[in-house]
């Protein structure tokens, strides 16, 4: 059976990236441009994993955690959080803030892959 992975991500670029790699692994996909548009699909579908940008319009991915952690999600629902950010504070506050991977952008192909392969989302 598919895995479904939800997409959180404002920059067109990477989105149409991060799907496509999605789509070509055999994953279905959920999307949402914005943390409070990610609350909604995740209402509605509780995904198999969430691929989070920390940098986004309105709350950002950090704010998008703390709500998921009030709401008794985490750390049931596995989050990858995708950011431009490498500094190592930023990976240590990603797993205290209850994501389960960390993915440094630009990332290829295979490290996505074996991200999701890690949280057994396949």
């Amino acid at each position: 059976m598919a895995r479904t992975v939800l997409v959180v991500e404002d920059e067109a670029d990477i989105l149409m990236l991060e799907k496509l790699i999605l789509e070509l692994s055999d994953y279905l996909k959920l999307e949402a441009a914005t943390a409070e548009d990610a609350l909604k699909v995740i209402e509605r579908e509780v995904p198999d994993a969430v691929l989070l940008d920390l940098r986004l319009p309105g709350m950002d991915g950090w704010e998008l955690l703390d709500v998921l952690k009030e709401k008794g999600l985490l750390p049931g629902l596995p989050v990858v959080l995708v950011t431009a950010d490498a500094a190592p504070s930023t990976k240590e506050r990603a797993i205290e803030a209850g994501c389960r991977a960390y993915l440094s952008k630009p990332f290829s192909v295979e490290q996505l892959k074996l991200t999701l392969k890690s949280l057994t989302v396949e």
